[in-house]
């Protein structure tokens, strides 16, 4: 389990652009629950991937779920624009499809009709993915 000083080491180097295009009406949503430091530094990389792309959608919205808020990896979003969003869950739950219950929570923050569901670990190839998926849905 990663402690509190060895995951703000982790934070991404990302600059804000200005002017970087705004895709209306679209959020990006992730879900990510568990304490393995692998998965953890995958998201990290493809967040930090993300993050850089240009365009950008109306919301991106993560979604955290660890067994207490200690556990929690990435509260640090929240500085980079992202709606975070922690829950806590029990014992009982452990070994759910926790995935799909946290995309949802995601998907009632956003005003967004056009929303896209992202494993958290996946890095696109090219910067203006974005703009494929948005065409997508016309």
């Amino acid at each position: 389990m990663l402690k509190n000083e060895q995951i703000n080491s982790l934070h991404i180097a990302y600059e804000k652009h200005d002017n970087c295009k705004i895709l209306e009406n679209i959020a990006i949503i992730y879900g990510f629950f568990g304490t393995d430091i692998f998965r953890i530094l995958a998201t990290t990389r493809a967040l930090s991937i993300m993050l850089k792309s240009d365009p950008k959608p109306q919301d991106i919205v993560f979604v955290e779920a660890q067994r207490n808020k200690d556990n929690a990896a990435f509260a640090w979003l929240e500085n980079y624009g992202v709606k975070y969003i922690f829950k806590e869950y029990t014992e009982e739950s452990e070994g759910l499809l926790l995935k799909t219950a946290l995309w949802n929570i995601g998907a009632a923050s956003t005003n967004a009709e056009k929303l896209c569901f992202i494993d958290s670990d996946i890095v696109f190839c090219n910067q203006d993915w974005l703009e494929s998926v948005y065409s997508a849905f016309d």
